[in-house]
């Protein structure tokens, strides 16, 4: 019964999201798109008699059915409308597998040591992130890892927490709303998936704020932020140079009783924790 009702739901999502018919339906005689909803479940209920029902569970994974059903369902909802911030964050995915063996970063040609010459110019090989602000978005998720990893990640309490599995990069729009999710292997840095994340989002809604804490402090992603009209705010990185003079300037404007604008709209972060 239960399956019947998965099937129900998921063969009329699939018709009615515009997404054609699978494969394994049409086989069984799936009715039209323009089939109502009384047709789709009688025919959803011939089809769980088969014996091959899980073979189009199967399909519907290999399509990506939920993601773009998800996007759908995001552009249509935000159609007319403009959201305010999104936050963006990763959280752990734990998983019962053994993490897969680390690959081995091939050797980089030796250089000349000590300091180049005068004129002389050194190739630097770019980051992730300089490579991801001319990457088209399928390229950029490619690259990504996503097999089984062991991540780390600080706590609120300043503490190491290990996990093995993968890891969940979300944007949320305010009242907790997904907008965007990418799953990696556990071992990447959240400031990985931002580009990705930000390129993801900008082609389902439209936004104001992009939201995210020290862990996304680089200036390529503030620069891809901006590039696409938005707003970022982004908490200092303690670690990043210029950070210390900033961090008097805040103890200062505390000291006054200031509240910069900036940490006003930065609290809205806080929406992401109670839904996730």
């Amino acid at each position: 019964m239960l399956l019947s009702i998965n099937v129900h739901y998921v063969y009329i999502e699939y018709n009615h999201a515009g997404l054609g018919v699978p494969r394994g339906f049409r086989d069984a005689g799936a009715p039209g798109p323009e089939a109502s909803a009384s047709v789709w479940v009688g025919a959803a209920e011939r089809c769980t008699e088969r014996s091959d029902v899980f073979a189009w569970f199967s399909e519907f994974a290999e399509a990506a059915l939920p993601a773009r059903m998800h996007t759908a369902l995001i552009k249509a909802g935000y159609a007319e409308q403009i959201v305010g911030h999104i936050s963006r964050d990763a959280t752990a995915i734990e998983a019962r597998e053994k993490p897969a063996p680390k690959e081995k970063k091939p050797q980089r040609p030796k250089r000349k040591p000590g300091r180049p010459r005068k004129g002389e110019e050194r190739p630097k090989e770019p980051s992730r992130l300089e490579r991801q602000r001319v990457m088209r978005l399928e390229e950029m998720l490619d690259e990504l890892p996503k097999q089984c990893a062991v991540g780390v990640k600080r706590n609120a309490k300043g503490y190491k927490d290990w996990w093995i599995g993968y890891k969940l990069h979300m944007d949320v729009a305010d009242g907790g709303i997904p907008i965007g999710c990418i799953v990696s292997s556990a071992s990447l840095h959240d400031s990985q998936a931002a580009i990705p994340l930000a390129t993801m989002t900008v082609a389902r809604v439209r936004n104001l704020y992009d939201l995210m804490d020290s862990a996304y402090d680089a200036e390529e992603i503030r620069a891809h932020s901006e590039s696409l009209d938005h707003v970022p705010i982004i908490d200092d990185n303690p670690r990043r140079k210029g950070t210390a003079e900033r961090s008097r300037e805040v103890r200062a404007q505390r000291a006054a009783g200031f509240v910069p604008p900036q940490r006003a709209r930065y609290k809205e972060r806080s929406t992401l924790y109670p839904h996730y």
